[in-house]
């Protein structure tokens, strides 16, 4: 083996080794970040887990019925915005197609 095959080598290793401590790391942090959940959650009654669970569904709903509202708002508008367009389009046809229409005309 060469030289340049057993440094690559050594380096794939460390690489690994290096790779699986921080899996180890990231493991037992998250470990730690459940039990931690977990001692809290238990200090709290069954009661307020009940009712903070109930309370934040309800806080999302009170969010989803004012999207809701303001999407069918916004909705409406653009619809209105559409027909004004078109009724502007179609009066301008008009107008064009009964000789309304107003033109320059450059006289020499």
């Amino acid at each position: 083996m060469s030289e340049h095959e057993n440094n690559t080598s050594q380096t794939e290793e460390a690489r690994h080794e290096v790779e699986d401590s921080l899996k180890a790391f990231i493991h037992h942090q998250r470990r730690a970040y459940e039990e931690a959940g977990k001692a809290i959650e238990s200090l709290l009654p069954e009661g307020f887990r009940t009712h903070s669970n109930e309370a934040r569904k309800e806080f999302f709903n009170s969010f989803k019925v004012l999207l809701d509202v303001a999407i069918d708002g916004l909705e409406r508008i653009g619809k209105e915005v559409e027909d004004i367009v078109e009724h502007e389009e179609d009066d301008d046809s008009d107008a064009s197609a009964n000789g309304n229409a107003k033109s320059r005309i450059e006289v020499e």
